[in-house]
């Protein structure tokens, strides 16, 4: 059938309410001598779509589409021995939600197991720390208690005035720790402490700074004994590590002649003789007063 110009009356095929009235609608409609196939495409069994339009007011029902369901998979044994797989599942990749739960479950789980490993690293720090302290009070006490009991001896009678670190001294002079020097004053005994015996804290300072060649006194901020105990502690220091020798200190001291030990001997002698002189003058004058006492009482 050939097209032709003309109007006609349409119908929606969706809804199947009639179009306007075509007086107020021109155009050109093709026309075709077949008819249209208005029958559901395969596999549509019920319901309503739009090859097969509701009537007006009904309720279209759910579209059913029927699947060709996959085969199981199966396995078996071929002839060479191997296993081989029949229709084997796909294996399907995981989502972008379930890689961010994933990711956020193991960084919950870290998280956790770092929380926990801190807890107890720390619940073991501080039973450490507690267990440290407490032995330390254990031992203070025991000595605390040694020392008393120590000191209980020494003073039976209660008449000698001993402490702490009196007794910590007499310890190390019973040693050989600690000796008298040629001043009277009890002094350590090492090799150094004897070479500079008779050297007073002056000569002790011109010492150090020549043999560790010092520019300056780095201690000059102190007194001059606490000079003195700080550079013979640095000579100590540079002899421990090979860095001076005992020989050098002593030939520094002979050839500058700063022993002083006889002038300290004779001036120890002097003195002790102007004591004992002056003890002796104090006993006669006590013998004259007591022999002048009797007289004035009779008078």
């Amino acid at each position: 059938m050939a097209n032709e110009r003309k109007r006609v009356r349409m119908i929606n095929s969706r809804t199947g309410r009639p179009i306007p009235d075509p007086d107020t609608i021109e155009g050109t409609v093709n026309i075709v001598s077949d008819d249209l196939d208005n029958s559901p495409p395969a596999g549509i069994h019920s319901g309503f779509s739009v090859f097969n339009p509701a009537p007006y007011g009904a309720i279209p029902k759910e579209v059913t589409m029927t699947r060709k369901s996959k085969p199981a998979a199966e396995s078996f044994t071929n002839e060479e021995g191997y296993t081989e797989t029949l229709n084997p599942s796909p294996v399907q990749e995981p989502t972008r939600q379930e890689i961010a739960a994933e990711k956020a479950a193991a960084k919950i789980a870290a998280k956790a197991a770092k929380l926990e490993a801190a807890a107890a690293l720390k619940a073991e720090k501080e039973a450490a720390k507690l267990a440290k302290v407490t032995a330390t009070k254990e031992e203070r006490e025991a000595a605390k208690a040694e020392r008393a009991a120590r000191l209980e001896a020494l003073n039976p009678d209660g008449t000698r005035k001993y402490v702490g670190s009196m007794l910590a001294l007499a310890d190390r002079v019973k040693q050989g720790v600690y000796v008298k020097g040629v001043t009277g004053q009890l002094r350590s005994n090492d090799e150094l402490a004897q070479v500079l015996d008779g050297v007073t804290p002056n000569g002790v300072i011109q010492t150090a700074k020549a043999v560790l060649e010092l520019e300056v006194n780095p201690y000059t901020h102190l007194n001059v004994g606490q000079q003195s105990m700080n550079l013979r502690n640095k000579m100590r220091g540079a002899l421990r590590k090979g860095h001076l020798t005992i020989e050098t200190i002593r030939e520094y001291v002979e050839v500058n002649d700063l022993d002083s030990s006889v002038s300290i001997v004779e001036k120890a002698a002097a003195k002790a003789e102007r004591v004992a002189l002056a003890k002796a003058a104090r006993e006669a004058k006590a013998v004259l007063k007591a022999a002048a006492a009797p007289a004035t009482a009779e008078a």
